[in-house]
């Protein structure tokens, strides 16, 4: 099994994408084309990074890899979310 610790650390780590993210909206405006766009992967690439880790760290998630998918893309476009507005 997994710990909160090394969940909440995996996740925390995973966020990276994000964090460049609120950087560049600094230079690029947020609500423009490319600021969506930027969101979206800096969305996409966290929540992949975060389900491959999970399910590496959980070889019994391979079939699920979706129910773990959708959670944390939820999650981390809340964060993303926050960035914008």
């Amino acid at each position: 099994g997994l710990e909160l610790g090394r969940v909440s650390s995996l996740f925390g780590y995973c966020m990276l994408p994000l964090v460049i993210h609120a950087a560049v909206v600094v230079l690029v405006p947020a609500r423009s084309v490319g600021g969506w766009i930027l969101c979206a992967v800096a969305i996409l690439w966290s929540t992949r990074a975060a389900t491959r880790s999970l399910v590496t760290a959980i070889p019994s998630l391979q079939e699920q890899k979706l129910l773990v998918a959708m959670p944390t893309l939820l999650m981390y476009a809340m964060y993303a979310l926050l960035t914008i507005y």
